[in-house]
């Protein structure tokens, strides 16, 4: 069966259409749970992982590494989640991680401001020029946050199956075009495509252990193989593979690990001229 992804626009009835396709598939939609179980998974305040997804980086605000960190922790919840597949999944940043599945149905809903500021303004009990004002400012910093951790331009609906305007298209038209569609046989679940998710999760999870060490290492898994690159001095190498590799050996799932070091030229220099 399929993984289907709803997301897209703030107010656009994203939360309400993938209840709708849940009950029609009969599938678990899961949305806020992420966050509780990025919680219990990692033992981190969940409070803290919906502002290092949902508040825009300020200068005074939480740190770059901080926020990398309980991203990371979010990815690896979500990935764990949707391995199980038959799920409905709602959020903002899901079409950004999971890439290559083809069971994974990704739809991206979108509305004219004017619409989703009358539902804001209904929704939160102000003005509409006032909730005009409010989704400008939110889209912003969603736009930056986009760019800022996933290196996009923010046009997320090029990364997506399905397109639907709400603004135009019922909730009940809507949940009809995309439980069609995911019960076409091209999103039906296979062993490779299953293959290719467990290995998107088990990179996740070891690049949320690994953060605090580096928060640029960068993690690829397949069939119990990590391989983790990471950028160091040379001085370093020796006892930061032997960390790393000690870390991952730790973690379920994992079979073998290869640390590949690149020399970081910058901290190279900056240690020759102290």
């Amino acid at each position: 069966m399929a993984v289907v992804m709803i997301g897209g626009n703030p107010y656009c009835k994203g939360k309400e259409v993938a209840e709708s396709v849940s009950r029609n598939l009969s599938y678990v939609c899961i949305g806020d749970e992420v966050f509780s179980a990025a919680s219990d998974m990692f033992g981190i305040p969940e409070p803290d992982i919906v502002s290092a997804l949902e508040d825009s980086p300020r200068f005074l605000g939480m740190s770059f590494t901080a926020r990398i960190k309980l991203i990371s922790c979010y990815h690896s919840a979500l990935a764990s989640l949707l391995y199980k597949d038959n799920v409905v999944y709602y959020g903002r940043y899901g079409h950004l991680l999971i890439q290559g599945v083809s069971h994974v149905l990704k739809v991206y809903l979108k509305s004219d401001i004017n619409v989703r500021a009358e539902l804001k303004a209904k929704t939160d009990t102000m003005g509409v020029n006032e909730a005009i004002k409010r989704i400008i400012k939110e889209d912003k910093g969603h736009s930056k946050l986009n760019s800022f951790f996933h290196n996009t331009n923010g046009n997320v609906q090029n990364l997506c199956d399905l397109v639907i305007d709400t603004g135009e298209t019922a909730e009940e038209d809507a949940t009809k075009i995309i439980s069609e569609q995911a019960l076409l046989m091209r999103y039906r679940a296979t062993n490779y495509s299953l293959h290719c998710m467990k290995n998107i999760e088990l990179s996740f999870k070891v690049r949320a252990a690994l953060i605090a060490i580096n928060r640029d290492v960068s993690v690829r898994a397949s069939s119990g193989k990590v391989f983790v690159h990471i950028r160091a001095a040379e001085s370093k190498r020796q006892k930061l593979v032997a960390s790393i590799s000690d870390m991952v050996k730790r973690i379920r799932d994992v079979a073998r690990v290869e640390v590949i070091v690149t020399e970081d030229i910058f901290q190279k220099y900056a240690e020759t001229y102290r």
